[in-house]
């Protein structure tokens, strides 16, 4: 397929991804970040397509050099973090939420991978503590409510639990799997 210019190239990029076709989203992806060195979308959309695919080292290269070469690197930081979650990888996983969340301390994204690190690490006061200030400087965040109340859950401290539950509810009452978390702290 012969490509016109950028416009052709970001929708036949971006109809491969959708599609979930990772190799030819990735090769297109690549194009695109030859000809937009300086564009976090070519990075992003890449590293994902990889990610998706199984290839987290090639994925954290690709963030990586994103991370190095671009202006606006918050939703390169947030992906470069997924990575290591995704593998279970806890401690690189805290330590690349704690990037984000030090890079961009007015996005909520690090906090709530901080604290989703801490719950599988099993450092429950930990993330206790710093969650505590993220629900008052991110109260209508759902993210957020939601990783507090997996605190409490992950305590057994039913009573909170369903407190917290009720928050996150509050926000979302159509959110099944806070009905279902509160259903179980019940």
């Amino acid at each position: 397929m012969q490509l016109q210019g950028i416009d052709d190239l970001l929708a036949a990029a971006t109809a491969a991804h959708d599609a979930g076709q990772h190799d030819e989203a990735f090769a297109l992806w690549c194009e695109y970040r030859e000809k937009c060195p300086e564009d976090p979308l070519g990075y992003l959309k890449a590293g994902v397509a990889l990610r998706q695919s199984g290839d987290f080292v090639s994925a954290d290269s690709i963030f990586k050099k994103g991370l190095e070469k671009c202006k606006n690197p918050l939703s390169l930081a947030i992906e470069y973090a997924w990575v290591a979650h995704y593998q279970l990888n806890w401690d690189e996983a805290l330590r690349r939420w704690e990037a984000v969340a030090q890079s961009f301390p007015r996005h909520s994204a690090g906090i709530i991978g901080i604290g989703r690190a801490l719950i599988k690490l099993i450092r429950l006061e930990e993330a206790e503590e710093r969650l505590s200030s993220a629900a008052s400087r991110f109260p209508a965040d759902l993210f957020v409510a939601t990783t507090v109340a997996e605190i409490a859950t992950a305590r057994e401290d039913w009573k909170e639990a369903v407190s917290r539950w009720n928050r996150v509810l509050i926000i979302k009452p159509d959110s099944e799997s806070a009905i279902s978390e509160r259903g179980i702290a019940l």
